[in-house]
């Protein structure tokens, strides 16, 4: 197995329609040899603290899985190992696991369900196949061209850091939409109560939005992840100012469940 150095790049889209070649989706290719391969293929992605930051295996996606593509600086790259005989290639993302997308509900919180980007430095691949475990490091580097504009790494490993948590917010909240909704619908707690938790929880749709917690909590994922960036004052204020409403909220919705 051959772990690649790779490069995090901001942006693939840094080019001129119609005249720019097509360059291969980001990522670190990882090269390995399955002699006979039967039962499961599994890789995992490890960080240099030795934690597992991604695990893929053969088995085909769930349908309708988030986190392996899309949106401004997204991968599009495939999600389930490859596993014939001989050699084989699989490109991580560089990317976290994705929260849950949303936007597909009809009640707002448009979300990609894409994961961050890991910050540069070592990681290691861990590959097992057929009871024999492989591992290999290899470097994210970062983007010249974000480290000459004052970019630096430790920059975007506090990105990275911040980014998990605005994804484990986002998670949570849409953890508890789906109770509060299915609570409503099966007529259980109360219902006036539950109603006005959805209401702060989630947009109503219509000509005139006002943005309800799930949406403003994404715009701060947006913010925050649209860029190889410094991550900005005003964004931790906005998510700590959020977070103080998420403890009111939570405790609304635990009143209105019993």
């Amino acid at each position: 197995m051959h772990g690649l150095k790779s490069t995090r790049y901001a942006s693939q889209t840094r080019r001129t329609p119609n005249l720019a070649p097509e360059y291969p989706a980001n990522g670190a290719r990882i090269d390995y040899y399955l002699a006979n391969p039967s039962g499961e293929v599994k890789l995992e992605i490890l960080d240099a603290a030795g934690q597992v930051v991604r695990t893929f295996t053969n088995a085909a996606p769930a349908a309708g899985g988030g986190g392996r593509g899309g949106g401004r600086r997204g991968g599009g790259l495939p999600s389930a190992l490859p596993a014939k005989i001989g050699m084989n290639r699989f490109a991580w993302d560089l990317r976290y696991p994705g929260g849950p997308a949303g936007g597909g509900d009809g009640e707002g919180g448009g979300f990609s369900g894409v994961g961050p980007l890991a910050a540069p430095g070592l990681y290691k691949a861990r590959l097992t196949a057929g009871g024999v475990t492989k591992t290999e490091s290899f470097a994210v580097k970062i983007d010249p061209r974000v480290a000459k504009d004052g970019t630096t790494i430790a920059d975007l490993a506090e990105q990275t850091k911040f980014s998990l948590k605005v994804r484990d917010a986002l998670a949570e909240a849409r953890q508890l939409q789906a109770r509060v909704r299915q609570a409503v619908d099966a007529k259980r707690g109360d219902a006036a109560k539950l109603q006005a938790v959805l209401a702060k929880l989630v947009t109503k749709s219509g000509p005139y939005e006002d943005q309800m917690f799930i949406d403003q909590l994404s715009n701060v994922n947006r913010e925050v992840g649209g860029a190889d960036q410094k991550v900005g004052a005003s964004a931790y204020e906005r998510f700590n100012q959020l977070m103080k409403e998420w403890v009111a909220l939570k405790a609304d919705a635990d009143a209105a469940l019993r």
